[in-house]
């Protein structure tokens, strides 16, 4: 039986907090990454955004990774994907991502969701073997899921490593 988020437990029941090397990652993605709103966040060309979210997906199976326009229903991409329920399967990367408006870059918009999820406080880790897989949630102000992500620890640290490549000094 593949193993399972539940995702109706609160942030503070989960046990990452003490982990100071997915601290410190989150707080990148919080803080650090570009086209945050921080003062600690340093940017990237916008020419070169193309070029970071390849680099970024290199080893995502196209299938699973899903930027969608504003106007479509999000819940059936997301019953596609197998992320439509409260309790969702560990196994497997995969992100279903609603932009904002049509002109947002899809770079921008994964990394905002990323953001918008640790800030609010819907981040659920789970460790399956020797592998840590994290759940990022976003909503919109309307209650309305507009985004879930999985990936692993592992991925969230490589795709940290290639941002900070094409950021400003």
């Amino acid at each position: 039986m593949a193993e399972i988020f539940i995702c109706d437990c609160s942030y503070a029941e989960n046990t990452f907090l003490s982990d100071e090397n997915l601290r410190e990652l989150f707080g990148f993605f919080q803080l650090n990454s570009p086209f945050i709103s921080s003062y600690q966040s340093r940017e990237v060309k916008k020419s070169q955004m193309e070029a970071i979210l390849q680099r970024m997906l290199k080893n995502w199976d196209e299938n699973s990774v899903n930027f969608i326009n504003p106007t479509r229903k999000i819940m059936k991409v997301l019953n596609a994907n197998k992320l439509d329920q409260s309790s969702v399967q560990c196994k497997g990367k995969r992100f279903v991502v609603q932009k904002q408006n049509n002109s947002e870059e899809e770079l921008v918009c994964l990394l905002r969701h990323i953001r918008n999820s640790l800030a609010h406080g819907s981040v659920f880790v789970k460790t399956v073997g020797a592998t840590r897989y994290i759940l990022f949630e976003d909503y919109k102000k309307s209650n309305c899921i507009s985004a879930k992500i999985i990936c692993t620890q592992k991925e969230l640290e490589r795709w940290k490593k290639i941002i900070e490549r094409y950021q400003k000094k």
